[in-house]
C-alpha cells in the first residue's frame, strides 16, 4: 500500500486530486448513460456529456494555474463550476423523475447525481477569495 512522504497531503485528503477524480467519474457515468440514449433521447444524454466534458476542461484549466487553491476561491470560477453541475444533475435528476426505482438506469443516474453533490460539497471547501470590484460614479 502506498503511504505518501509525511510533508505530502495523502491523494484522498488532497481536495484537488478529489475534484479531479470526481470530474473524471461523472465523465465516465455521463459516456455510461449513452447506452440508454434511445430511451432518453440523443439530445438530453448529450447535454449530461458535454456538461461533464465542460466540467473537466474547466477544471483543468484551473489546475494549469499557479495557484488552483486560490483560483477555485474565486467567486466567479465558483460560480461557472456550479452552472455546469446544474446542466449535469439537474437533468439527471430529471431523468430519475420519470423512472420506477427498479430500472436498469436508476443506479447510474444515482451516481450521477451524488457525484455532482460532492463535487459541489468539495468546491465550498475552498476559502472564498474577494476580488475587488471597481466602480464608477455616474453623472
Amino acid at each position: 500500500m502506498y503511504c505518501p512522504p509525511p510533508n505530502e497531503t495523502p491523494f484522498y485528503a488532497n481536495p484537488l486530486s478529489q475534484l479531479s477524480q470526481l470530474t473524471i467519474q461523472i465523465h465516465t457515468t455521463a459516456v455510461d448513460l449513452a447506452g440508454y440514449e434511445t430511451l432518453f433521447g440523443t439530445d438530453t444524454i448529450g447535454f449530461i456529456v458535454d456538461g461533464s466534458e465542460s466540467m473537466m476542461s474547466a477544471l483543468q484549466d484551473v489546475l494549469r494555474t499557479s495557484a488552483p487553491e486560490s483560483a477555485l476561491g474565486e467567486r466567479e470560477t465558483r460560480h461557472d463550476f456550479r452552472n455546469k453541475l446544474a446542466v449535469v444533475k439537474g437533468f439527471g435528476d430529471l431523468l430519475k423523475m420519470d423512472l420506477p426505482e427498479s430500472h436498469s438506469a436508476v443506479p447510474l443516474l444515482h451516481r450521477l447525481t451524488e457525484r455532482c453533490s460532492r463535487f459541489s460539497a468539495i468546491l465550498d471547501s475552498f476559502k472564498a477569495v474577494s476580488v475587488p470590484t471597481a466602480f464608477r460614479m455616474a453623472g
